[in-house]
């Protein structure tokens, strides 16, 4: 009987798989475009291979993943992947692996009715036509609610692993400042922001009508003063939650710092990818967040000598082949000479992809690193992500 390829004992772990089973949270960071999101789902497959039961936590997947898990789409609950789906793909023993979008603004209406205690705060501040914006468009919102809810989904200890397939980003620090930044924006909110409004109302004499709603009202005709007014009221319902705010931020940030985190950072081998990939790594390090490895995706392969062209034996069976298809010499001629371009050219992008591998490798020779190929085919399945995630966890790759 063939043995199912789930079955993976190894008493030599690869540096992945020595992840896998020691943190309780991999985070996937990098700029966007670079696969982190079928690789967070790649390594959760892999994770439930080796009997984990794990949680990959995404935030803008493609639709075509969701179809690869078994999904029709991705929802803000758990959902589990089908054991029937695994056996189908000749997985079996598999640990339950579920899958979850996160909702930016439903996450944010959590944290309002977790530090918001008071009902008719909590109220206030959800009704507000302000809300949307301070919910979905505040800088750093995205970013933070994503290690909000990490940080919530790991204090059930649920899962024995959980993957966060992070955000796109153009800035490195957008994600790592996300927790100060909005501890920032409420406590101005507090003092900063009230204090230049209340200037504001002095400046032009309205100090001394605060307490007239229905004359501030009328003058908010002319004015904007009730718009003006809104606005306070609702940053002082905001104030409200600052103090339970700071408090789970510090808490997410020494989460993040702990032994049961790792960072993988992803790239493609773009140079200015790489660029960025690398200030993230750093960005993390000076952070004293845990770096454990940097993933470098989509690496073409050097088929041969960059200057050499198409080999002798394949020039001369395409030359065959054309003539047997009715295609004139000189026409055979042109068609090899594009041909033998296009593999030099091939070649000298393959060559430029291994210097940035070396460039990885110099840059940051403590860290683990994967050079993961261009595969020739999409990943569309479980199967597919069964496969990637092995060839993340081969022992001869990942920490070379």
């Amino acid at each position: 009987m063939k043995p199912s390829p789930a079955v993976h004992r190894s008493t030599m772990r690869s540096d992945l798989d020595e992840l896998i089973m020691n943190r309780r949270t991999l985070v996937c960071v990098g700029p966007g475009g670079v696969g982190k999101t079928t690789t967070s789902a790649a390594i959760g497959v892999r994770a439930a291979t080796l009997g984990r039961k794990t949680l990959v936590l995404t935030i803008d997947p493609a639709h075509r993943l969701a179809n690869a898990l078994g999904l029709s789409s991705f929802e803000h609950q758990q959902q589990r992947i089908a054991d029937a789906l695994f056996a189908d793909a000749d997985l079996k023993n598999i640990a339950p692996l579920h899958a979850m979008m996160l909702d930016t603004r439903r996450t944010f209406d959590e944290v309002v009715r977790r530090y918001a205690g008071d009902p008719e705060v909590q109220a206030r501040i959800l009704e507000s036509p302000f809300y949307e914006q301070a919910s979905t468009r505040l800088a750093g919102s995205q970013e933070y609610m994503a290690m909000e809810k990490l940080y919530e989904l790991s204090q059930t200890r649920e899962f024995d692993l959980i993957v966060l397939d992070t955000p796109p980003t153009m800035h490195a620090l957008d994600f790592l400042d996300a927790p100060d930044r909005l501890e920032a924006f409420m406590s101005q909110s507090t003092e900063g922001i009230t204090a230049a409004s209340t200037k504001f109302l002095s400046s032009v004499g309205l100090s001394f009508m605060k307490a007239n709603a229905m004359i501030l009202q009328g003058i908010g005709k002319f004015l904007g003063t009730q718009l003006f007014l809104d606005i306070l009221s609702f940053l002082g319902d905001f104030r409200s939650m600052y103090t339970g705010f700071r408090e789970r931020a510090q808490a997410v940030k020494a989460m993040m710092r702990s032994d049961d985190v790792g960072f993988l950072v992803l790239s493609s081998a773009e140079p200015s990818s790489v660029n960025e990939g690398l200030y993230f790594a750093e960005q993390l390090t000076n952070e004293t967040m845990p770096v454990a490895g940097y993933i470098l995706n989509r690496v073409r392969r050097q088929t041969s000598d960059q200057e050499a062209g198409m080999d002798e034996e394949t020039a001369q069976s395409v030359l065959q082949a054309l003539a047997a298809s009715g295609t004139t010499a000189a026409d055979a001629e042109e068609l090899l000479r594009k041909l033998e371009l296009c593999s030099r050219q091939a070649n000298e992008i393959a060559a430029r992809d291994v210097a940035q591998t070396v460039r990885v490798r110099k840059a940051i020779p403590a860290v683990p690193l994967l050079a993961v190929p261009d595969f020739d085919e999409d990943i569309h399945d479980l199967r597919g992500l069964y496969r990637y995630g092995q060839h993340l966890a081969s022992v001869k790759g990942f920490g070379e």
